[in-house]
């Protein structure tokens, strides 16, 4: 009995000397910067503060070794000390975004990534996606297909729920996102299914709309970039559509063409179209009528608008024309001359 407790004491003695810190450690400080980069997002590096570094002898960190203080607000961190076995222990960082989002990257020890510039030691941590994902790219169809930014994109699992999205508070919102200055939002977490994405983005005069359905299917769990295509939505501007009719002697309508149309943000403007001659002046835009006699405005970003017009009717006569207050909408503003 005396001898199986001595040896359990021995046993004990010896584990705990393996445990003590100059068995692990040497005193030699190493410091580096943690940064963030989504691939997916097609994001640039910024810097992760608060992201949290842990020494482990593995990869997920569960169990480690050692917990360091989190990352200052440039995503800086500090070690007083090294591992002194290298070749079996791995540096992890984490971060944890606003919405949840875990960043997690783990280097070897003895392998720590370094920038070339400076030097220094640089750890790169990307998004941990779980389940499947959805990656939507708002561009604006008007201006040579720009990306969108600051877009508000909403996804719904019904479709009668996406239909409220016009709405201050929309039903049935299960995520939420804002395009960064590429365009994209991301969703992931999701279930297999059929999905409902909505966007909006605040203009001057209102919402700009951007809507699409997409659905699913199963995706693998270990995603890289290339495993996922963006569907693109095209922003739409509100429009000032307006169709020119003349009326002849016996009562018909037919489509007015080579009217010239102005489009003016003030009264005061488009009266400088009634002068004797035409002087139109201070018009944000100008379009010859077609032959349909269809003419559109389109990119418009103001509220109230005056629509001007030199007609040149049958005979070579010329009739001035201003319309009363314009509102950009989907529907066609008709005008008719006599």
């Amino acid at each position: 009995m005396r001898a199986t407790i001595l040896f359990l004491y021995i046993l004990i003695l010896f584990s705990a000397c393996k445990t003590e810190p100059g068995f692990f450690y040497n005193r030699n400080e190493f410091k580096g910067k943690v940064l963030l980069k989504d691939d997916y997002a097609e994001t640039v590096s910024m810097p992760a503060p608060d992201a949290v570094i842990y020494l482990a002898m593995n990869e997920k960190a569960e169990p480690y070794l050692y917990k360091a203080d989190t990352t200052d607000k440039d995503g800086n961190f500090t070690f007083s000390f090294a591992p002194s076995k290298t070749e079996t222990v791995f540096l992890i960082a984490r971060y944890i975004d606003k919405n949840g989002q875990t960043y997690q990257n783990s280097y070897q020890i003895d392998a720590l990534p370094k920038n070339s510039a400076t030097n220094e030691i640089e750890l790169i941590l990307s998004p941990v996606y779980k389940k499947n994902v959805i990656k939507v790219k708002i561009i604006d169809r008007i201006n040579q297909r720009e990306p969108v930014a600051k877009a508000e994109v909403l996804l719904f699992l019904n479709e009668n729920h996406a239909k409220t999205y016009r709405e201050s508070e929309p039903q049935g919102v299960i995520q939420r996102r804002t395009t960064n200055e590429r365009g994209i939002a991301f969703f992931s977490d999701l279930e297999p299914g059929t999905y409902y994405v909505r966007a909006k983005l605040l203009t001057a005069d209102g919402v700009a709309i951007a809507e699409e359905n997409y659905s699913i299917s199963t995706l693998s769990a270990a995603m890289s970039p290339n495993d996922i295509t963006p569907f693109e939505l095209q922003v739409s501007y509100p429009a000032i559509k307006a169709t020119f009719l003349y009326q002849d002697g016996s009562g018909s309508l037919e489509p007015l063409a080579k009217v010239q149309a102005y489009l003016f943000t003030s009264n005061v403007q488009a009266s400088s179209v009634m002068l004797t001659p035409p002087a139109p002046s201070g018009y944000v835009d100008q379009k010859e009528v077609g032959a349909s006699g269809v003419v559109s405005f389109t990119g418009l970003t103001g509220t109230n608008y005056y629509l001007g017009a030199v007609v040149t009717l049958p005979g070579n006569v010329t009739v001035n024309y201003v319309s009363p207050v314009v509102r950009p909408s989907a529907d066609v503003q008709r005008f008719k001359v006599n």
